[in-house]
């Protein structure tokens, strides 16, 4: 008999269903595991761990670590495991690993925290928290704490919902990302969402993020060298190092932005319109989706593009190439 529980789970880019019980989760695995995506690893294996599948979790988690090394990300869910299944020295160990990623050294901060608070070792606790504070003092979290430990003489921690555990806390839920593409207006689109900004924030309660904010990041180092042809495929180690830190950066800007809306708007993330390095437009564009799948995988987002008539469209980028004084040999 067909089981359309198993089957469902092969389109795991779209999210794994909630009602799939622990033992299809490890059919799934032994009969999928080999041909599952390394960026999707990691997302497995939070599934298995917000179900309490835990020996599936670890299994997953083990192997990507022996596979492409102790990427943050990975030690993180490993550390959060270990504290589920209370084995909170191994947690401890893990979470301090982190302290050596800045991306990633409030969220080890925290997860100690955690662990020392439920221990009542009320000294360390402090400790933990005190450090929480001077490190990020814009965090909604770390407000609350500093708040607490201000009006109180013992450590009673404030409760937190799991996902507070993450390093950028955000109030943001819908991204709104446009994208380009080139010589279509996208400009004109951003100056007038910049010269807004505190309109678009006041009245519509829409945050915006421009390509300036972006390209020195990590998500623009990302797509720069995407767009350069840096990475050999999705699997390297460079290529998923380099997601991380892209979502990690984009994190790290929410936390900025009150609102529960975004606007981003960059062309970048297509690249660019020289036709000569490309030899055609966008051939690159399979694994710029790639990316932003990964890279916005924790927010609803909705992608635009605007496409301009192609025929004008070519000779606009044909036009910027002799205005640029770039090479016309390989159009």
């Amino acid at each position: 008999m067909r089981n359309e529980k198993l089957e469902s789970l092969t389109e795991f880019d779209t999210g794994l269903p909630n009602n799939i019980d622990s033992k299809t989760f490890e059919e799934y695995y032994q009969v999928f595991g080999t041909s599952i995506i390394t960026s999707q690893k990691l997302k497995l294996a939070e599934h298995c761990l917000n179900r309490k599948v835990f020996p599936l979790a670890n299994l997953i988690l083990k192997e990507f670590i022996d596979n492409h090394g102790p990427l943050s990300e990975a030690i993180f869910l490993l550390a959060k495991l270990r504290r589920k299944m209370k084995r909170n020295t191994e947690a401890l160990t893990l979470f301090k690993q982190l302290e050596s990623n800045p991306e990633y050294k409030l969220q080890g901060l925290w997860g100690q925290s955690m662990i020392h608070q439920k221990s009542n070792n009320t000294d360390e606790t402090n400790r933990l928290y005190n450090s929480i504070i001077s490190g990020a003092a814009n965090l909604p979290i770390v407000k609350e704490s500093k708040r607490f430990l201000q009006e109180k003489n013992d450590i009673k921690l404030i409760k937190a919902e799991e996902s507070h555990i993450e390093l950028n806390i955000t109030q943001v839920k819908r991204v709104h990302l446009h994208i380009g593409a080139h010589k279509s207006a996208s400009t004109t689109i951003q100056r007038n969402l910049l010269t807004n900004r505190d309109k678009v924030k006041d009245e519509f309660k829409i945050g915006y993020i421009g390509g300036g904010d972006l390209y020195r990041r990590g998500v623009g180092k990302h797509f720069v060298k995407l767009a350069q042809g840096y990475f050999s495929d999705g699997k390297d180690e460079e290529y998923i190092s380099s997601i991380e830190a892209a979502k990690c950066s984009i994190k790290e800007l929410f936390t900025s932005i009150k609102e529960a809306d975004v606007v981003i708007s960059w062309e970048g993330i297509l690249g660019h319109s020289a036709l000569d390095q490309y030899r055609g437009i966008y051939t690159h564009s399979k694994r710029i989706s790639e990316s932003l799948k990964s890279i916005f995988s924790d927010f609803e987002t909705e992608i635009t593009i605007v496409v301009r008539r192609q025929d004008d469209f070519i000779e606009s980028c044909y036009l910027q190439q002799i205005k640029e004084n770039l090479s016309l040999i390989h159009i």
